[in-house]
């Protein structure tokens, strides 16, 4: 499976707000890096998409628009940029950067800028 591939898998169960599916993707020794926080192994990110896909989180299933703008991928690379609509929150802009290794997400970056309506 290539990077595309496993970067698309990731973003359709990030859409359906699968808990499950997402962390199938990392392997214990990921690391995410957030503006505000590094974010590392599997019980730590079992938490971080519990919250992000709670009943009337940001991006819980179902909840706005979340739309990918373009996925660019390189070797073991990617970069995504999207756009999020929800009821109370307009993110205009978002970029993530992934680095896939055997299958997994072994790193990635998430950043965004947030308007509050």
């Amino acid at each position: 499976m290539g990077t595309r591939e496993v970067v698309q898998r990731h973003i359709d169960a990030f859409l359906e707000g699968d808990v499950e599916k997402c962390l199938a993707d990392y392997t214990e020794e990921s690391v995410i890096l957030r503006t505000d926080a590094v974010v590392r192994g599997l019980s730590t990110l079992e938490g971080l998409f519990r919250e992000a896909f709670a009943p009337g989180a940001i991006f819980a299933a179902g909840n706005g628009c979340w739309v990918v703008d373009s996925l660019i991928c390189e070797g073991e690379y990617a970069w995504m940029t999207w756009h999020h609509e929800w009821a109370g929150f307009i993110i205009p802009f978002g970029a993530d950067a992934f680095v896939v290794r055997d299958d997994k997400i072994a790193m990635q970056t998430g950043a965004w800028f947030e308007i509050r309506a």
